[in-house]
Order: structure tokens, then C-alpha cells, then sequence
């Protein structure tokens, strides 16, 4: 494999290794991040019925995405906010139930531990291929040192 080194003795490899390596723990501490987050909300946040008022589906290619504007009442005062959240089985017109910052009634979040649990499981999955590849090359290097000085 060709190595091109830059003047201070760094190679490309190298710098994509470490460049790999800073993607996939961002991508693992930010599922992590997104599951803990979520969890927290619907944990922590008083509960309260919402309407669903609305789906709106749009597609971009083959994903499609789905926008659900849910109504509720939070101490007497009506909000109508959109919820970051789509189950197959929401229909305009059904009750939920989602939980709210008491501090900002507009911020809600709706209970899905299936998504909880995949954004966990695939965050810890991301971050420890993360931490395994920060070993590796570690060790690598290392290796590497050995063989010189012998």
C-alpha cells in the first residue's frame, strides 16, 4: 500500500484512519446522545393527551417522510407543535399520549422505546467500534515501534 507522507512525517492513512475514527464515535455518541435525550423527556415529563391534527407525507426518492402535528392543552392553554415522532399506527384524529417540558410546554416528545432501544443499541455498538479502532491503531503503532528498535 502506497503511503504519502506529509512533511512532518504523518500519512494520509493515518489521518483517514483518525478521521474514520472521529465519525463513527460522533455518530455513536450522537445516537447515544438522541436515545438518553429522548428517553429522559418521556420520563421525566409530565404527560398529557394530544390530538393528532395532522400527517403530512412527503417523499424524497424511496424514504419517505412523515409530519405529525399534534394539539394539546397545558394548563389551560392550547398548543398545536410539530412532533418528531411517526407510528404506523397514528391516524389524524386519535389520542396520544406525549410528554412536555413543564418549563416550555412547547417542547414535547412522544414515547417510543423501540426507537430508544435501537438508537441505544446501535449508538454503544458505534461508539465501542469506535474505541476498538482507537485501540487497534494504538497498539499498531506501537507494534510498529517495537520492530524499528529491535
Amino acid at each position: 500500500m502506497n503511503n504519502y507522507s506529509f512533511s512532518r512525517g504523518f500519512s494520509i492513512r493515518i489521518i483517514s484512519n483518525v478521521i474514520a475514527v472521529v465519525i463513527v464515535l460522533l455518530v455513536g455518541i450522537l445516537m447515544l446522545w438522541t436515545s438518553i435525550e429522548n428517553y429522559y423527556k418521556t420520563t421525566a415529563y409530565p404527560e398529557t393527551p394530544a390530538r393528532i391534527e395532522s400527517i403530512t407525507k412527503t417523499k424524497q426518492g424511496k424514504h419517505t417522510n412523515y409530519s405529525v402535528t399534534v394539539s394539546y392543552e397545558v394548563e389551560g392553554v392550547r398548543y398545536r407543535e410539530y412532533l418528531n415522532d411517526y407510528q404506523r399506527g397514528f391516524r389524524e384524529g386519535n389520542t396520544i399520549t406525549i410528554s412536555y417540558n413543564p418549563d416550555n410546554p412547547k417542547d414535547i416528545a412522544y414515547r417510543n422505546t423501540n426507537d430508544q432501544v435501537v438508537y441505544s443499541v446501535f449508538g454503544g455498538i458505534f461508539v465501542l467500534i469506535g474505541l476498538f479502532m482507537i485501540g487497534y491503531m494504538v497498539s499498531s503503532k506501537r507494534r510498529k515501534k517495537r520492530s524499528r528498535s529491535k
